[in-house]
């Protein structure tokens, strides 16, 4: 209209609204695939969560480490994509934090610092979990195994003999 008119407004007008359509439907889009993004996180939390409750809780026996409180400790053996996760409580006379970081110092063994994430994904190595802090056990350099209805954990290159 503003060409047949020769009005310069009016061009301007639809250059200006065309734009602003065009940057609507990039919101509208980017919206969608946070919505998407979302929706497959909590699907992932309730995997975990359904992990963490339905883990059966065990005695420790371990030379590895001192177990938090030492008698009658008892704690779930968590398994998320086939790697075992452990409560860090159980861990607490040998862990240090400082915010996000965690410095495990086990008996014999180098220091190992973690850093926690704030929810589970394939492969973390420390993540916070509904109050509760697990850590996979493979990254502490021990391996766990469940015999005569306690969990049984030991070191990795003891496992290995």
């Amino acid at each position: 209209m503003g060409i047949v008119t020769n009005q310069f407004i009016f061009m301007l007008l639809s250059v200006v609204g065309g734009f602003l359509l065009m940057g609507q439907s990039k919101l509208v889009e980017l919206a969608e695939g946070t919505q998407r993004l979302l929706a497959k996180l909590s699907e992932s939390n309730g995997s975990v969560a359904h992990a963490v409750r339905s883990s059966a809780e065990y005695p420790i026996e371990t030379d590895v480490f001192e177990v938090y409180p030492a008698l009658d400790a008892r704690y779930p053996l968590v398994v998320l994509d086939h790697e075992p996760y452990l409560r860090v409580k159980a861990f607490i006379k040998h862990v240090s934090q400082q915010g996000d970081e965690y410095k495990f110092r086990l008996p014999g063994m180098e220091p190992i610092v973690l850093r926690r994430s704030d929810a589970y994904f394939q492969g973390v190595e420390l993540f916070a979990f509904e109050e509760q802090v697990l850590v996979m056990l493979r990254k502490l350099g021990c391996r766990a195994k469940v015999a005569g209805g306690k969990l049984m954990i030991d070191r990795l290159e003891d496992a290995a003999d």
